[in-house]
């Protein structure tokens, strides 16, 4: 009896035909199921969020300047990742300034320095660059070179080897400033014969004045201190203090006793007063020195007068400031003359801040 050879529907198959239909479907659902998936993962990798690409920072400079002082212009370029958003900072100064981009991929900024301001060559300064909430920093390699001149110690008083024949002996020195850069008073240091004396010292961050007995001998003051970028400066200085039996005769008396040396002065009238020989002849100066931002010290004289002292040797005379910013030193100098004997003095005042 022939093979049964009819399938489903009445549909007669040749010998081994139903085994290849069989073959042909499975490949074709294997074809289909191949391709869903593959729409599928295609479908989830399309809808997956691309992973941002960090910035990069590729170089960071400032622009050489002759001095970092108020008035200059700090001039910064950065160069990497096109169209972030970049920011410049300076620790201890200023935060986030926006940084402009021209061309694409270059982006500046300037600062002008402030009075206020305090470069070290240690400043950190940084730029920030950021992109889709992708943030990169780097450090400006280059150092600071600070080249303003350096404060100084001046108007030591008693003045490097004057004779003092009175007690108490008053020691003071002024901080003189540069450029608008001044001393650090926490660091200011001074030394008496070898004694420190720092804490019994009035101290501001402008002088110092000691006031104390003394015995007859010769006293070395060693000032010392910082300015506000951390450089050192010192000044050494020595007087004598004599015994009672140099008679006061050989010298011409002459001595302020008001206002205090160093004292700070409104913008009133200023009445300077003192004693020196009967009847001596003075001669009479006021300089005001403003330090402006920008200027090393704007030197003016404001008052010239010749006076004579009356029978007790006592002088007053007024002058009247006219350079009223806050921190300008006056500095009052007196020469003293009588029968070929003559003596000098200066008082040193500060502006009000």
């Amino acid at each position: 009896m022939p093979p049964n050879n009819i399938g489903r529907g009445g549909r007669e198959y040749l010998p081994g035909q139903g085994a290849t239909v069989q073959i042909r479907l499975l490949i074709l659902g294997f074809l289909f199921l191949s391709s869903v998936i593959g729409i599928a993962a295609t479908s989830h990798a399309a809808s997956s969020p691309a992973v941002p690409i960090a910035p990069v920072i590729e170089r960071f400079f400032l622009q050489p300047v002759d001095a970092i002082e108020p008035g200059t212009e700090l001039k910064f370029t950065a160069s990497g990742t096109p169209r972030a958003k970049a920011a410049l900072s300076i620790d201890g100064v200023i935060e986030q300034i926006p940084m402009h981009e021209e061309p694409p991929g270059t982006y500046e900024a300037a600062y002008t320095v402030r009075r206020q301001d305090i470069f070290t060559p240690t400043t950190g300064i940084t730029v920030a660059l950021e992109v889709a909430g992708q943030l990169v920093q780097a450090t400006l390699a280059q150092t600071l070179q600070v080249d303003s001149p350096a404060p100084a110690i001046k108007h030591a008083t008693p003045r490097d080897g004057e004779t003092i024949r009175t007690n108490p002996v008053l020691i003071s020195a002024t901080f003189e400033e540069a450029n608008g850069v001044g001393i650090d008073a926490r660091t200011v240091k001074i030394l008496l014969a070898g004694k420190d004396i720092t804490r019994d010292a009035a101290i501001t961050a402008h002088f110092f004045s000691y006031r104390a007995e003394l015995q007859a001998g010769t006293y070395t003051v060693d000032a010392s201190a910082q300015d506000v970028t951390g450089r050192l400066l010192r000044q050494i200085w020595s007087f004598n203090v004599a015994s009672a039996a140099i008679p006061a005769s050989t010298t011409l008396p002459l001595q302020i006793s008001s206002p205090a040396a160093n004292a700070q002065i409104g913008t009133g009238t200023v009445d300077i007063r003192g004693n020196t020989a009967p009847e001596a002849k003075l001669e009479v100066k006021v300089q005001a020195i403003a330090a402006i931002a920008g200027f090393v010290g704007l030197r003016q004289q404001i008052y010239t007068q010749t006076l004579k002292a009356d029978s007790n040797g006592n002088f007053v005379f007024s002058f009247q400031p006219h350079v009223t910013v806050a921190g300008t030193r006056y500095e009052v100098t007196i020469n003293a003359s009588k029968s070929e004997m003559s003596r000098d003095i200066k008082l040193v005042l500060f502006q009000q801040k």
